[in-house]
């Protein structure tokens, strides 16, 4: 099912979510430089392209995709990332880190939104979210 390959993004989000979360910055700035960061946001905004593509709707993750603002902040951060930029301080990046604040509460309200939804339409569905510990 299509949805599981939304699942496999969400988890690689969130691995990074984590990977990133679990770093000390003396100087927050430094942790626009860590990939982790990058990592997860670029991944998180797949998941919002896959959540649109499969038409899911949720009360929650639909109020917060709602914000077109946020949410193009996001899109133009993942294409920063991960397409080639020659300027360090290209506006992909820097739209965001201007934000930062107001930006990672969206992006961290998102992710947790997700994080909520699949676990609960996998059990619905009678299959765990880990579906690789069940030998299938």
């Amino acid at each position: 099912m299509k949805i599981f390959a939304l699942e496999r993004y969400h988890h690689w989000a969130n691995v990074m979510r984590r990977h990133f979360e679990s770093q000390q910055y003396a100087d927050e700035r430094k942790a626009h430089w860590e990939p982790y960061m990058a990592a997860w946001y670029g991944l998180l905004y797949v998941v919002v392209e896959g959540w649109k593509e499969l038409g899911l709707s949720d009360p929650k993750i639909d109020e917060l995709l709602l914000d077109e603002e946020k949410k193009e902040l996001l899109r133009r951060y993942r294409n920063g990332a991960f397409h080639y930029q020659a300027d360090y301080f290209d506006d992909r990046f820097v739209a965001l880190w201007s934000r930062d604040y107001e930006a990672t509460y969206w992006i961290q309200q998102l992710h947790d939104a997700f994080a909520r939804w699949i676990p609960a339409w996998n059990q619905s569905y009678g299959r765990w979210l880990d579906s690789r510990h069940s030998g299938k």
